[in-house]
């Protein structure tokens, strides 16, 4: 089961948080890097495969990366989100209200012609809850308002759904909704979809990247938690609002993002830098390309004396979807990038469960069980250009991970021995930015 957790910000923006276990084509050649320029020394020995390290027994096994696993100290980062608490799901619906509460969420001004053509549900209980949830999103909140009365009276709507139609229809300012509410049911979590995309748009015009990125990173969530199929074309969307938003609001080192700021000093590296900010920051977690993302760096020698460096103290994790073939990475709340994504095949399908980011390898070398390795470039090669392994939670090596593809048309398609594909570009992107020891959580 998961939870939907509804928080009213400044200005009425509607966020909500969610409270909810094979092997790849084989493993690749050593080497990693933790970072958009800097390559740090691996933990892997040069030419073992991920399964032939975690069989290993710890005498075997070589010494862990001290800049990675060093004791932290300090100033705490960020607590981690409820994101990545154990999950509770959004209750489920009838067939009929299920699709109901998916035209809800992508158009409510669509609601009334939807019902008109099924007369049955547009007379029921629930149907006339859908329509005025569509009337509070579309500006109509007295009919709203009025329509749950009669509801109120006739019953068949519980008291925590039409609390959340109060919620909807009254101002915010003046009707806070508790952060620890939650969404009754699947109609109630399509309005709130609605809502937040809604915010996201007018705060996108308005300039308010701030509030850009909370909307649409919480109508993305939403998407991925609902009853219905999530729909490709609305996450797509969504991701790439976001994504021009992200470019004035986290990827700029002027924006009001929690950071821990650090001063250059003579002789720093960003390795340096990023091994400064893990000893100041207990929890924290962070690479070098994420560093120079954040503060606009385009190479290690753009940084000179008396710069400072703004460090984000919030937690990367990734969220990947099976059913909609989609994952989110985010920092803390907020979802940095979104990505379409391939999944395992029948016979293979990728194991759910959750994991930790491991080796990070440029222009991998497959080794399939039992045959010689294929170099990069190799056709017989279906790595694409970076790998990723995934560990458990243990720290042991898995034969899991993230990688590109010379597939395209896979993305989206079972088509892997279990590992998530991702286009070439998108696996580049997320090499640069997501840091070792990072949170993956597969779900169904």
């Amino acid at each position: 089961m998961r939870t939907l957790l509804l928080v009213v910000l400044g200005g009425g923006l509607v966020v909500f948080l969610f409270v909810r276990n094979g092997g790849e084509e084989g493993a690749v050649n050593a080497g990693s890097a933790d970072g958009v320029m800097i390559t740090e020394p691996s933990a892997m020995q040069p030419g073992t495969t991920g399964a032939q390290q975690s069989s290993m027994s710890t005498a075997e096994k070589p010494q862990e990366n001290p800049a990675e696993t060093a004791p932290l100290a300090a100033q705490p980062a960020a607590e981690a989100p409820a994101a990545l608490q154990q999950p509770a799901a959004v209750p489920d619906a009838p067939g009929d209200e299920r699709d109901l509460a998916r035209v809800l969420a992508h158009g409510p001004q669509s609601v009334a012609n939807w019902l008109s053509e099924r007369p049955a549900l547009e007379r029921s209980a629930r149907g006339q809850y859908a329509s005025a949830l569509a009337m509070a999103l579309t500006g109509r909140s007295e009919a709203a308002l009025a329509l749950g009365a009669q509801l109120a009276e006739k019953g068949g709507i519980s008291s925590a759904e039409l609390d959340a139609l109060k919620a909807l229809a009254v101002p915010q300012e003046s009707q806070p909704v508790a952060a620890s509410s939650s969404a009754p049911s699947a109609l109630a979590h399509a309005a709130l979809i609605a809502r937040s995309v809604e915010r996201a748009r007018a705060a996108l015009a308005a300039g308010d990247y701030a509030r850009t990125v909370r909307g649409f990173s919480g109508a993305l969530r939403g998407e991925l938690e609902a009853p219905w199929p999530a729909e490709t074309a609305r996450l797509a969307e969504w991701s790439e609002a976001l994504r021009k938003a992200q470019t004035q609001y986290q990827w700029s080192p002027r924006a009001a993002w929690p950071a821990l700021e650090i001063a250059v000093q003579n002789g720093d590296s960003l390795i340096a830098i990023r091994k400064r900010a893990l000893a100041q920051s207990q929890g924290l977690t962070t690479c070098t390309g994420l560093i120079a993302k954040a503060n606009g760096l385009r190479n290690e020698g753009a940084i000179h004396p008396g710069m400072k460096l703004r460090i984000p103290t919030d937690k990367p994790h990734v969220l990947v979807d099976l059913d909609a073939r989609w994952m989110l990475f985010f920092l803390g709340e907020n979802v940095l990038c979104s990505y379409p994504v391939g999944i395992g095949r029948q016979g293979s399908e990728t194991p759910v469960g959750t994991y930790k980011v491991g080796e990070k390898t440029s222009e991998p070398t497959w080794f399939p069980p039992g045959a010689a390795p294929v170099p990069f470039n190799d056709p017989r090669n279906p790595l694409g250009t970076r790998w990723m392994a995934w560990q458990s939670e243990a720290g042991i090596n898995t034969s899991l991970g993230f990688h590109g593809t010379r597939e395209p048309s896979s993305i989206g398609q079972q088509g892997s021995e279990g590992c998530i594909r991702l286009l070439n570009s998108d696996v580049e992107e997320l090499f640069e930015l997501l840091p070792r020891g990072a949170e993956v959580r597969v779900q169904p």
